[in-house]
């Protein structure tokens, strides 16, 4: 049988009729495969290993030529032509049209800000007291100066007078908190307020409501009717998927019908779906809010669009002019004023300056703690410290270098405690207190693999419990399909059964009939469950363990992270490790040499775009 060697970017590349550009195809075509929007014509690969599959020769890259090709556009003359040279990169036509098409929105939004500005300042100076109730009143004496500021309060009050802004943060600095205080301020300014609230998935959307809910606060600030009443969503939910579509039923057109748009985990959102999803929102009556954590892993598609944003205010990012802080520093406490000497923007350096406010404080752990000082330096890649701080074990933070089973069996069996559970709702929140989260989904540190170890661990376990019972075990036992007890994730939206991308469900049997259903919380009432036969779920997958890339958006009370053992694997960066380590809230376990666990840290995830360099040049 004769062996196909077919290669996708070869077949992109000469699909276009003309031979001096065929290079820079191929090359672009590997790129997007890889997550880039465009293709950086300055740092174009020149190991052989990236053009040792192109069919064409690589000696006759020659910008010029790319330039004056009848398929190419510029910046400067633009058209549709199938592509288009930008600041030095080569893009498809479309993905600069979206690129072009945020920027503009972005603008647009910013632009209506100075026509209610000056209202919403005369409510907050009128309504000082509401103002009071939700500054800080902390002592700062442990913390660093950059921590000691409001940022919280400070981001509440500029997201209420902007129309468009991102509160960007680590784990535990309080972005739902901040949320909170800016529901208060909207609703109080207007008691009508209509507010979405959003996600890349429907468990990051859940758990947004679910954190909102939470907040202690929310009855003294009026907002526990307001909160009770949102609906969480997906953004594709939001919008209106239509199904024969690549479009939304929400769009320029027919904007989305609501006064402030909320978007949780912001990072995970591709350029395409943000371009979508911003050109639904109508300047003139709605605010868009953006939250996440700039440091974690980009989106599975397209771009890293939130990250590259926030790059807009490297240097400046909390920085205000000295009129703004004046007015901000009217509302905090004393200690948590933002100092003089600080912090002082004296030329606003893009449109999206005094946009952003990055949450500084970490509530989780303290800054000088071992996972404080191992996810500080996780971010800023250094190898040494990363390499130091897990030397001694901590309450926190453990690393396995060893890949001991005893450390591996003991997390595993505390998933005991929710099979043991009888209330299934209750059993769903157990769930969530360990997860096992890997980096890959092969190998025998993969997804699949340590699935099965978990299932055979677990179901021996109950085996030997049964036997010393003279029972026979029917708590946990995965011989077929679907057994009793087990836990799944769904990996495709299927919205007309209330199911999402990444929603965790429990298979068990029917009280009533002992036939199995798999049981999820209810997305818009979560003290409520749902019930579906598992053969109308299109797509499932057993999640004992589960990738970071899924993990993204959730929490765990613990989390046993299992690394490959090949320190070459390019998925295996810092920002994978970031997010993680940072899903566990009380303790996170590191299984993985010291060679990967450095390599991990080395590499860093870098995506070719050109939003950053194009928002801080428009005006």
């Amino acid at each position: 049988m004769t062996k196909l060697n077919f290669n996708l970017h070869n077949a992109f590349a000469f699909f276009f009729d003309d031979v001096f550009i065929k290079p820079y195809l191929y090359a672009l075509s590997k790129k997007m495969s890889e997550g880039h929007i465009c293709l950086d014509l300055a740092k174009i690969p020149e190991d052989a290993a990236f053009w040792q599959d192109f069919d064409g020769e690589v000696n006759l890259l020659k910008v010029t030529d790319l330039l004056n090709s009848k398929l190419v556009s510029t910046e400067a003359i633009p058209s549709k032509k199938p592509f288009v040279v930008a600041n030095n990169r080569l893009y498809l036509q479309r993905y600069y049209a979206y690129e072009s098409a945020i920027i503009a929105d972005i603008k647009g939004l910013i632009q209506v800000d100075e026509a209610q500005k000056q209202a919403q300042e005369e409510f907050l100076l009128e309504h000082s007291a509401l103002v009071s109730k939700l500054a800080l009143d902390s002592e700062v004496t442990n913390y660093a100066i950059e921590e000691q500021p409001d940022w919280q309060l400070i981001g509440a009050l500029q997201a209420f007078m902007h129309n468009f802004s991102i509160i960007t943060g680590g784990p535990g600095t309080g972005k739902t908190t901040t949320v909170a205080k800016i529901i208060t301020l909207l609703y109080h300014y207007n008691p009508d307020i209509k507010i979405a609230i959003a996600a890349p998935t429907g468990k990051a959307a859940a758990r947004m409501k679910e954190s909102l809910q939470s907040n202690k606060n929310a009855e003294e600030w009026g907002i526990k009717p307001l909160i009770d009443k949102l609906k969480p969503a997906t953004i594709h939910r939001l919008l209106g998927v239509i199904k024969t579509a690549s479009t939304f039923k929400s769009n320029r057109e027919n904007p989305l019908d609501f006064d402030v748009v909320i978007i949780d985990e912001a990072s995970m959102i591709g350029t395409p779906l943000f371009s979508k999803l911003i050109e639904a929102i109508d300047p003139r009556q709605t605010k868009l809010l953006l939250l996440g954590d700039a440091n974690q892993l980009a989106s599975v598609d397209a771009g890293s669009l939130f990250g590259d944003i926030c790059l807009t205010q490297q240097g400046t990012l909390n920085h205000y002019t000295p009129k703004t802080k004046a007015f901000l520093n009217t509302f905090l406490k004393p200690q948590h004023q933002i100092p003089d000497a600080t912090f002082t923007l004296t030329k606003k350096d893009s449109i999206l300056s005094q946009h952003i406010v990055e949450l500084k404080k970490t509530y989780r752990y303290d800054t000088t703690s071992t996972m404080g000082i191992f996810t500080k330096a996780l971010i800023n890649g250094a190898v040494e410290t990363v390499q130091n701080a897990t030397q001694v074990p901590t309450e926190s933070l453990v690393l396995d270098t060893e890949y001991d089973s005893s450390i591996f069996e003991s997390l595993i069996l505390g998933y005991t405690a929710y099979i043991e559970e009888e209330n299934t709702l209750k059993a769903l929140t157990l769930l969530n207190n360990i997860k096992v989260i890997c980096a890959i989904k092969e190998t025998a540190e993969g997804v699949y693999a340590t699935n099965t170890r978990i299932e055979k661990l677990l179901k021996n376990h109950y085996d030997s419990v049964s036997k010393n019972n003279n029972t026979y075990n029917t708590i946990f036992n995965p011989s077929s399909d679907y057994y009793h007890n087990q836990p799944i994730i769904v990996t495709q939206n299927q919205p007309e059964l209330g199911l999402y991308n990444g929603d965790i469900g429990i298979i068990r049997r029917s009280e009533a009939t002992q036939i199995l259903k798999a049981y999820f919380i209810d997305n818009e009432h979560s003290d409520q469950l749902k019930a579906i036969s598992p053969g109308f779920i299109t797509a499932c997958e057993t999640v004992f363990a589960m990738t970071i890339h899924k993990s993204q958006g959730s929490e765990f009370q613990q989390v046993l992270v299992i690394l490959p053992k090949n320190a070459g694997i390019q998925i295996l960066t810092r920002e994978l490790l970031y997010t993680a380590v940072t899903r566990a809230k009380t303790k996170a376990t590191i299984q993985g040499t010291a060679t990967v666990l450095a390599a991990a840290t080395d590499r860093k995830v870098e995506r070719a775009s050109g939003i950053t360099e194009r928002i801080l040049k428009a005006n």
